[in-house]
Order: C-alpha cells, then structure tokens, then sequence
C-alpha cells in the first residue's frame, strides 16, 4: 500500500525520535491523563452516586465502542500507507473525512434503529443524551482517523496534547460543578463530548499546517485503504470489545447501579494498561518500517519490559484496592472492591495483546490480530451472559480477566510463529531489571534523527 508520489505535492518532513525518550515522554502524559481521568472518577462518583455514574459510563461506552466499530479499520491504513508513503499523507487526510462522515453517520443510523427495536439497548440514562452522543459520531471517527496520520510521522507531542485535553477538561468542569452542587449526568456526558471534539479539531489544525494538509480525496486510494482496513478492522473491533462490551452488557442485565461499581473498577484497573498501551503506539511507525529480525527483536523486549513492569504495579491495586474504591469514593462503592483485584489478573494478557497486535499490524498481517482477540471477545460475552447473572460485578471481573489472559496466550503464540523467536525470551530478566534503571538515570530529553 505505497503507491507513486504525486505530481506537486510535496513530502511532509518526518522526524524518527529517541524510542526511549518518546516512551517516557508518552507514559508520564499517559500517566497523567489516568489521574485526571480517576480524579473524574471520583468527582463524577460523589457527585452523581453508583446510578448516576452507571449513565454517565454508559453513554462514554456507547460513544467510544461505536466510532471505533465505525471507523472500518481506515485508520491503520492510515498508520502503514502514511508511514511507507509520506507523500500520501494529504489523500489520506482528504479520505479521512469522507469516510469519516459516511461511517460514522451510518453507524448512528443503524444504533438508532436498534434501540428502537430494542429499547433495552439504549440503557437507562434520557435518550436525548443517547441521541446527542451519535450526533457527534462523525467526529469521534475523524479523531482516530487523524490521530493515527500524526503517529506516523511521530507527532507524539500533537497526540500527548490531545490525549491530556478531554481528561483536563472532564476534571475541570466537573470539579466545579460538582462544587457548586450542580453536577449531572448530562453535564457530564456533554463536557467529556465537547473534549472528544476539541481533540479532533487539534489533529486537524495539525494536519493542514505540518502534514500537507486535506488534500483532495483519492477513490482508489480509498478503495485501497478500505481492503486493509477491512482486514484488521474485525480485529480492532473485537479488541475494543474485549475491553468495552462488558459495560454495555452489564449496563443492559444490570442496569445502572451495577455498572456505576463495576466501571469504577474498570477505571482503576485501567491503570494498568498505560504501559502496554504506551509501547503499542510508539512502537508501531518503526515496526511498521521494520524488516522481520527487527520488528522481533523490539517486540521481545517491549513484552519484557512491559511484564516486568506490570506485575509490581498489579500488586500494588489489589494491596490498595479498599482504599482506591471506598475511602476515596464513599461506602457505597465497596462492592468494587473484589471487581477491581480480579480485574489486575488479566493484565498480562493485555501487555501480550497490546505489543504482539501492534506488531502483527504494522508487519501487514492484520487477519492473524484478529484470530488473537477474537477467542477472546467470546469468551468473555459468553461469561458474562452466564455469569453476571449469577454473581454480578464479580462474574463480570472473572469474564474479563480470563478473556484477557486467553487474548494475550493467542498473540504470543501467533506473534513467535510469524516474527520468530521462543517463549522463554520473553520471561523478563536480571539484566532487565539493571537496564531499566540505567535508563532512568542515563535519559536525556535529547536526540532525534530525520526518518529514512
């Protein structure tokens, strides 16, 4: 996916920075979007009570999962062709809102007309918010259409601001709201939109002044992207599945109460998988110029660093886990607790399915991404329709954990046969632990280097 360069357009100039020092960088914004994003959590939590917070969560799920189901796998075409073939890059940005406008528009269509066969779909919170929430779905498509234009021209800067700007504005708006005791779920809901938003328009500001701007919308290269993008789009799909779909079923057999605790949980466990999440995006524009002994070479050593890293701070949740949940929410969050512990088990799973899925994309093997989560995405509906039933936030912490553990087992089995490599490498080590404080003391927020 290359293609010729164009007649008159000139090349955006790429610069390739330090993988450590754009990791580090990444994983403090990172780290600082989970705080501003918990601290909402709190606020939102006191303010609205478990109900309250279960709308809220409910209609931020349904916002999220449906523009990525939206986005038809587009914007790793964008990642690869972008990364391969800079010139292309205003095409694609002219591509990106056509179909951005088509798919999300369509995606809103079709959830209407499935709340309106089945109401239950819709959850419990005012459909006008449910309504308003799909309104803005072109949007929150564009977003990450553009977003992955900037990580292959290593805009980590572009993305880490965009990434802290709904969390600061949630906390900050909330935060006074919920001073002034007039705090709500709609207020809630339109400020965490009003930040999706905000975000797309930065990329897009980004876009016309460093990356070539909208250029005019290319059908073959269209067509082109759409026949990858349809490929890793099952997998994308069900990965974010994996990690969303639990709410919308707890919301719909739960109803809101029990979805206020377990996305409470959630939130917290989510910490976890910043660092997984970090490797998988500033690793991916060099894996995706990578040759095979490269890309295995990095993605051995990222799994290492990622799981030794994890464990620890895995411990550290289900040590303070009473605290996270009660003493900074209120009592009637404690049945968030035992949620959250069994949530931190499953997230070594996810270090697996982060790394190796990114790695399996950016070397063209979409398909084999999606035989990793797809096992996964079934095992964790078909426990949660039999489990929460029984034993409600707990039956949908266990469905998640083990369909994370059995994702992530899928991906480094297929990661190893495709890239090389055996299991045993990817048991982190002594020397690990010393090179990872040698990091730490030698990083220097210097060095880049233009791109080939």
């Amino acid at each position: 996916m290359t293609g010729q360069p164009v007649v008159g357009v000139a090349a955006p100039r790429t610069v390739r920075r330090n993988p450590s020092r754009s990791a580090a960088v990444m994983l403090g914004t990172s780290f600082a979007v989970a705080l501003l994003s918990l601290w909402n959590v709190v606020v939102t939590s006191r303010g609205l009570g478990v109900s309250g917070r279960g709308q809220v969560a409910f209609l931020m799920t349904v916002g999220t999962l449906t523009s990525n189901m939206a986005t038809i796998g587009v914007q790793e075409a964008n990642a690869n062709v972008a990364g391969q073939a800079p010139h292309r890059t205003a095409a694609l940005a002219g591509n990106s809102v056509v179909l951005a406008t088509f798919f999300g528009g369509l995606a809103s269509l079709l959830l209407l007309g499935l709340v309106a066969l089945s109401p239950a779909l819709g959850g419990h919170a005012p459909r006008w918010l449910l309504w308003l929430v799909l309104a803005c779905m072109p949007g929150l498509v564009l977003h990450v259409y553009l977003q992955q234009l900037a990580l292959a021209h290593y805009k980590f800067g572009v993305i880490n601001s965009a990434a802290l700007l709904t969390p600061l504005l949630n906390a900050s708006v909330n935060t006074v709201l919920a001073l002034r005791g007039t705090l709500s779920v709609s207020a809630a809901v339109c400020t965490w939109l009003l930040g999706q938003l905000l975000a797309t328009a930065l990329y897009a500001v980004v876009v016309g002044r460093s990356l070539g701007g909208f250029g005019r919308p290319d059908a073959a290269l269209a067509r082109s992207s759409l026949a990858f993008g349809a490929k890793a789009h099952v997998g994308r799909t069900l990965s974010w599945g994996s990690y969303r779909m639990d709410q919308w079923v707890v919301g719909v057999v739960g109803g809101d109460r029990m979805l206020g605790l377990y996305n409470v949980a959630v939130a917290w466990s989510e910490a976890l998988f910043l660092l997984p999440q970090v490797l998988q995006t500033v690793l991916r524009p060099d894996l995706v110029r990578a040759g095979r002994t490269g890309a295995q070479r990095q993605t051995i050593l990222a799994m290492r660093f990622g799981v030794l890293l994890t464990i620890p701070t895995a411990l550290l949740v289900v040590v303070f886990a009473p605290f996270l949940c009660v003493t900074l929410l209120d009592g009637e969050f404690q049945g968030a607790v035992l949620p959250l512990r069994l949530l931190t088990i499953g997230s070594v799973g996810v270090v697996a399915i982060k790394v190796y899925g990114a790695a399996l994309l950016a070397q063209g093997r979409p398909m084999l991404d999606t035989v990793a989560v797809a096992p996964a995405l079934v095992v964790m509906l078909a426990l949660d329709l039999l489990l929460v039933p029984v034993l409600g936030v707990v039956g949908a912490a266990v469905a998640s954990s083990t369909s994370y553990l059995v994702g992530g087992g899928i991906a480094v089995i297929l990661g190893l046969k495709v890239l090389g490599g055996r299991a045993g490498e990817l048991m982190p080590r002594p020397a690990d632990v010393r090179a990872l404080f040698r990091m730490v003391r030698q990083w220097r927020p210097t060095a880049s280097a233009t791109a080939p």
